[in-house]
Formats: structure tokens, C-alpha cells, sequence
């Protein structure tokens, strides 16, 4: 191979530099069929930098670009190790000499172990890139999100922390405009915090506004399970929600008392 002239054992590389690195790489180790360890002595460069070079290819390979480039050339290659096989195949069947015979299934093994060698990391580095990223939610943010919802809540209604999975849902990405696997993750968090262990229904009495068959949770009692709010902040909530739930036995019991003086017939 001619005109190499990396020479450089660390990074870091410029972009151009990588780039100009990874071709030869390609055409050294897919094209020359030479060894990391000699490519590495080839280019005077690092052995790990060229084993991640290999697995970059490796990765482009398994995203099966149809382009014209380096990486539709090497999906060729394979093609014509394939082909190659037929021909030494054909080759065999009309071969009588024993040695002869037993070069060419010599061949016939190097190819297949090629083969198998560059299909097996295609496959492995195209898992890799199908592995769903794992999303980190820090309790930091869990703790904000339910403080707001907690305290920041102007609703006068005796529900007003009982909180539907739902309706959190709604909420988060109201204000994070985050998408849906986000929630997702932040709402398996709040599970592993402990949520579950607020579980609250609301009354049978009560007539939502919309259908929602979700779980539902006291964010008062979680927010005060995890020290999100302070003893103080959790007995004014407290507070308000007997408040609200005495001014609601007031009202039923007004509506009753005229209902009762009604006149009969109405």
C-alpha cells in the first residue's frame, strides 16, 4: 500500500486526521486482510485507536448504508468471498488429486471463518447500536416536580395533592417539554422512590372531569415520605385540605337543609 503517512501515536486527532486514519485502516485491514497489530506498526499508530477504527467500521457495516461508499465496498467484499466459495466449490467436485483437494478446502475454511468472523461483529455492533439507551432521571428533578405540584397547587378542592398518573404525565411534559420515553423513565423513578407506598383513590363520590383509570397518589405525602417538603410545608397543606374538605360538608349540608325546606313537589 502506498502514500501512508499517519505517523502520530496519540490523540487527539483532528477530524480530517481521523478520517484520513480510518480509510487507510479500512483498506489495510478489509482490503490487505492484515492484522491490527500490523496495521498498527504500518501507520505508527496507537493498536487501540485502530481496534476502535475496526469496530467504527464494524458499526457503519451494520447500519447497511446503500450509498456508494467504504461501507457498501466492504458488503461487495463479502459478496465476492461468497462467490469465491462457489467457484473453489466447483473446483473441488472435479479435482481427483488428494492434495489438490485438500488446498482447496483448506481455502474453503479460511474463507468461511472470514466470513464468519466479519458477520458475527456486524451483528454485534449492530445490537449495540439497537440497545435502548438507559435514561438517568435525577431525584433532583423528581423533587421539584412534585414540590411545584404540591405547593404551587391553587385548586380548593379536598383532592387537590391526589394526583393520577395521567395526570402527571400531562403535567411533566407541560412543563419540561420532555417526550415520552422521558416520562416513562421519571415515572419508573418515582416508583422506585417509594411512590406506591402513597397510593391514595379518590372518592367514589367525586365526578372527574374526564375518564382516567390510572393510578393515583397522595404527591403530599410522597413529597413528605422523601423530605421534599418540610414538616412545617406539609402540615399547611394539611391544613388546607381539612379547610377545604370542612367547607365542603358545609355546602352538602346547606344543600340538604334546603332541599328539606323545600315545599313538597319540587
Amino acid at each position: 500500500m502506498s502514500n501512508i503517512q499517519i505517523h502520530k501515536k496519540g490523540g487527539p486527532y483532528t477530524k480530517k486526521e481521523q478520517e484520513k486514519r480510518r480509510k487507510q485502516v479500512y483498506k489495510l485491514y478489509f482490503e490487505e486482510a492484515k492484522h491490527v497489530i500490523k496495521i498498527a506498526e504500518v501507520l505508527d499508530v496507537n493498536r487501540n485507536t485502530i481496534n476502535e477504527d475496526v469496530k467504527y467500521w464494524y458499526s457503519q457495516l451494520a447500519l447497511e448504508i446503500n450509498s456508494e461508499t467504504v461501507v457498501s465496498s466492504a458488503l461487495k467484499q463479502i459478496h465476492n468471498m461468497e462467490l469465491q466459495k462457489t467457484r473453489l466449490r466447483e473446483q473441488l467436485e472435479n479435482t481427483a488429486e488428494f492434495s489438490q483437494r485438500l488446498a482447496i478446502e483448506k481455502l474453503l475454511f479460511e474463507i468461511d471463518s472470514k466470513l464468519a468472523q466479519h458477520i458475527t461483529k456486524i451483528m454485534s455492533s449492530g445490537k449495540e447500536l439497537l440497545r435502548p439507551v438507559e435514561i438517568e432521571v435525577p431525584e433532583d428533578e423528581i423533587k421539584k416536580f412534585v414540590r411545584d405540584l404540591v405547593l404551587e397547587n391553587k385548586s380548593t378542592k379536598e383532592d387537590a395533592c391526589i394526583f393520577s398518573e395521567h395526570k402527571m404525565e400531562y403535567d411533566l411534559i407541560r412543563k419540561t417539554n420532555c417526550d415520552s420515553k422521558y416520562v416513562q423513565a421519571f415515572l419508573q423513578k418515582m416508583n422506585a422512590l417509594g411512590i406506591r407506598l402513597c397510593q391514595q383513590d379518590i372518592a367514589s363520590d367525586d365526578e372527574p372531569e374526564y375518564f382516567d383509570d390510572s393510578e393515583t397518589y397522595n404527591l403530599a405525602k410522597f413529597a413528605h415520605l422523601r423530605n421534599y417538603i418540610s414538616d412545617d410545608e406539609f402540615a399547611k397543606v394539611n391544613k388546607k385540605i381539612m379547610t377545604a374538605r370542612e367547607k365542603q360538608k358545609l355546602l352538602e349540608k346547606e344543600n340538604k337543609d334546603l332541599a328539606s325546606n323545600l315545599p313538597k313537589g319540587y
